[in-house]
């Protein structure tokens, strides 16, 4: 078995290969990375071709990245990561519910999104009372492990408020939190353990 590592972004896959390199982990199987690019359509296609192109081999997939969040009035976030447990499709209305074949973070249910989500209003349909949590690309990554029946696990950490953090991004300390944030050396640990 392979572990596949998929960011979105080039800064986020670098971000993420620098934390795993450190680790200096004598793993029985190797680690291989994929920018998938930003959005679900983009990352249903460069994983699906880079799956194709690796028929042969059994990979775990983990997707690794940041993510804007939207709390109830009153509450502040207290996730440093969360775990995608189920992924809804903003605009498809549709959603997919992850098998948990790890657990190494809090659960949490992930938005995924087309179109950047710059106001809460965009989010109208999901309970209000409730912790959101919005990507890009969770969706197309489940699509396609799914299809694939590989393992897979999603881990996001929350960096901008949907509003106007998310209309004045700031990069470099949304990776500076994805540098800091995730359980790097338990996900590796816990995937190393796994069996299929």
């Amino acid at each position: 078995m392979k572990l596949l590592i998929c960011c979105a972004t080039p800064s986020e896959l670098k971000t993420v290969k620098t934390e795993i390199k450190k680790l200096h982990f004598k793993t029985a199987f190797p680690v291989e990375y994929l920018c998938t690019g930003i959005g679900n359509h983009l990352s249903i296609f460069h994983l699906t071709k880079f799956l194709t192109q690796h028929r042969d081999e059994q990979y775990f997939i983990i997707n690794l990245g940041v993510c804007g969040y939207h709390f109830p009035e009153g509450k502040k976030s207290d996730f440093p990561c969360i775990q995608g447990s189920v992924i809804h499709h903003l605009s498809l209305e549709k959603e997919a519910i992850v098998p948990l074949f790890l657990q190494v973070a809090p659960l949490g249910n992930l938005i995924s999104s087309d179109v950047i989500v710059n106001h809460p209003q965009q989010l109208a349909k999901f309970p209000s009372s409730h912790p959101l949590f919005i990507d890009m690309e969770s969706w197309g990554i489940e699509l396609v492990a799914q299809a694939f029946q590989l393992p897979r696990l999603f881990l996001k950490v929350p960096v901008d408020t949907i509003g106007t953090e998310t209309q004045h991004f700031n990069r470099a300390q949304a990776l500076e939190k994805l540098q800091r944030q995730l359980p790097y050396k338990t996900v590796i640990e816990k995937v190393l353990h796994y069996d299929l």
